[in-house]
């Protein structure tokens, strides 16, 4: 059966604020602009960010649960419907961070509700194995 997808892609400013959002003001993170994003070497559970800043860049380590809360936090105070039940994840597209969902397909519910109908319906017209009785007249 066929699954629903769907992609958010921010821009690295929209990451900047919806970090520093979430954060609130004891955020760790450097000064400036958020200019680079990548996975780490330990595999997905990590992005690491870079700020440029006045003088130098700086990498920062961000984990991905903190990244999703913050662009899922992001998302519902600027008015975006989520999918509740959708599984989600983060990827990067491009230079940009991605939050992508996956739904599966109301068509495996309604279908099974289809045959269910279907199956009540045949079951209700199989002959009992009696005669049906006639009415005197």
């Amino acid at each position: 059966m066929p699954n629903e997808y769907r992609r958010l892609v921010f821009s690295n400013e929209e990451l900047r604020q919806a970090l520093d959002t979430h954060l609130g003001s004891a955020a760790m993170l450097p000064g400036g602009r958020l200019e680079n994003l990548r996975f780490g070497k330990e595999g997905d559970d990590e992005l690491i960010a870079t700020f440029e800043g006045s003088d130098h860049a700086m990498e920062t380590v961000l984990s991905i649960s903190l990244v999703t809360a913050a662009l899922i936090k992001q998302c519902l105070i600027n008015g975006i419907p989520l999918p509740r039940r959708a599984r989600k994840w983060i990827t990067l597209s491009g230079d940009s961070v991605a939050l992508d969902f996956r739904k599966p397909s109301k068509l495996r519910q309604s279908h099974s509700r289809v045959l269910s109908s279907w199956s009540g319906a045949f079951r209700d017209s199989r002959p009992s194995g009696r005669m049906p009785r006639t009415p005197k007249i």
